[in-house]
């Protein structure tokens, strides 16, 4: 994939990261609960888990952070070196996973 094209996809992971935790922050302190130690207790956690919606948007939070985890990790590793070669073997491994 070309740098720009990445770049791209990171700015997108980077809102969606945002975007949840800010969802998730939301709903751990003010909505639905009267205080931290409610939002906390194991029948309001179920009661948000049934929630389909809540679970997807933890599984969006969860895949764009992977993925702007391993983009960071990949740019880590692409500044040790800077061979076609091994900028080649880098994104093959590090992108995928």
């Amino acid at each position: 994939m070309r740098e720009s094209t990445l770049r791209i996809l990171n700015y997108g992971a980077i809102f969606l990261i945002f975007a949840t935790l800010a969802a998730h922050f939301l709903t751990q302190s003010f909505v639905g609960v009267r205080n931290h130690a409610e939002a906390l207790t194991y029948a309001s956690i179920l009661v948000r888990y049934d929630v389909v919606a809540w679970r997807a948007a933890l599984a969006v939070l969860l895949v764009a952070a992977t993925f702007h985890g391993l983009l960071g990790l990949r740019n880590m590793l692409m500044e040790l070196r800077s061979t076609p070669r091994w900028r080649q073997v880098v994104t093959v491994i590090v992108l995928p996973s």
